[in-house]
């Protein structure tokens, strides 16, 4: 989906730029910081919203540019936020008072990321536990050119990584690397470390619509990086489709299970009760087309109002529980879903049994 825009890709970089994106550490834009502003960033945007190649052209002359300035704004000062490889990270003063989050900033919801300004170490010191967040954050910094804030991000994302939903963000880390550091062992030893992530069964790299994920951000990462290293990429799209059975995963409809909901209580003890949430990724390609056909509700002679009916479209839910449970009020308000959880464990005086409840969230996409 193509975002709605007030200002063209090259306008909204200067903006950005003479707003304090391009200043230095003393506050000052200059012509050559303008410059290589959005020398950096034009082209990022513009592939990553329209997957075309838009390079900004200039001529100087007459004029010292990086003497000539434009505009100035607070000065930078250093905090104690290292790179990975241990070099201070300069951080805007502003920012850098600015512990407390916007609340319109959501780093488990991409789309309030795109054009928000945030300080990327609070983010960080704020999500540092949350592989989702760490990913999401991780993509907006490719995005806004901070390759050394990339790497940091999705560094951690790894470290952490449990259900490694951060996995389809792999292009933009081995690019920070390339582009950022121009480190290009990383930049190839990252991209093969993705490779053996996708043959490995079962896993959330392994499934169809992931790696239509990782194409997809391929191929933007391709438009980015010198001619030199283009054939690196197009060998592993290669590879990767080979893996996919030739491309054949990867088209029309794809079913994966993107997230779990497990409670349960102990016999004798309360009864399990929660209302949970979390977070379908690439919400842009769910199928609107699928509908639930048939929806479980409930065992062990418990009820519940929800039917297949209420199941949001796009999304199948696999419920399963023992003793006496139900699952009900299924509601996705943007990327996030959320629903409620019940189960009693058996009567203190027959069997004694706790209780359980289980239910699978499966996201049938669409690309």
């Amino acid at each position: 989906m193509i975002p709605r825009r007030r200002l063209g890709y090259f306008t909204e970089g200067l903006t950005d730029g003479l707003g304090g994106a391009a200043a230095d550490v003393s506050g000052n834009v200059t012509l050559s910081g303008i410059v290589s502003y959005l020398e950096q960033t034009v082209p990022i945007r513009v592939s990553h919203d329209l997957a075309q190649h838009q390079k900004p052209t200039y001529e100087i002359s007459g004029y010292e540019a990086n003497e000539l300035v434009l505009a100035t704004v607070s000065p930078r000062v250093p905090l104690n936020v290292r790179d990975s490889s241990g070099q201070p990270v300069i951080i805007d003063a502003a920012s850098a008072s600015n512990v407390s989050l916007p609340s319109s900033v959501d780093p488990l919801n991409p789309a309030s990321l795109r054009n928000a300004t945030y300080a990327f170490d609070a983010m960080f010191n704020n999500y540092q536990r949350d592989e989702l967040a760490l990913g999401n954050l991780g993509e907006d910094a490719f995005l806004k050119g901070n390759y050394t804030w990339t790497i940091k991000y999705l560094e951690q994302a790894r470290a952490i990584q449990s259900s490694k939903v951060w996995m389809d963000k792999y292009p933009f880390l081995a690019a920070a690397y390339l582009l950022g550091n121009n480190d290009e062992v990383r930049f190839k030893e990252t991209l093969d470390e993705m490779l053996n992530d996708m043959s490995i069964p079962n896993t959330y790299l392994s499934h169809p619509a992931p790696i239509g994920f990782v194409l997809t951000k391929l191929n933007t990462v391709r438009r980015l990086v010198p001619d030199s290293d283009k054939s690196v990429i197009d060998e592993l799209i290669s590879q990767i489709q080979s893996l996919s059975r030739s491309g054949s995963a990867i088209h029309g409809a794809q079913v994966v299970a993107v997230c779990n909901f497990h409670g349960e209580a102990p016999h004798g003890g309360q009864a399990w009760l929660k209302q949970e949430s979390c977070i379908i990724p690439n919400i842009e390609h769910l199928d609107a087309g699928y509908h639930q056909p048939t929806f479980i509700c409930c065992g062990g002679g418990a009820t519940s109002p929800t039917t297949a009916a209420n199941v949001p479209a796009g999304l199948e839910l696999r419920t399963s529980g023992s003793v006496y449970w139900s699952v009900a009020n299924p509601v996705l308000d943007s990327d996030k879903f959320s629903l409620t959880t019940y189960c009693g464990p058996s009567d203190a005086f027959l069997e004694p049994r706790g209780c359980s409840v289980d239910v699978v969230v499966v996201a049938h996409y669409r690309y």
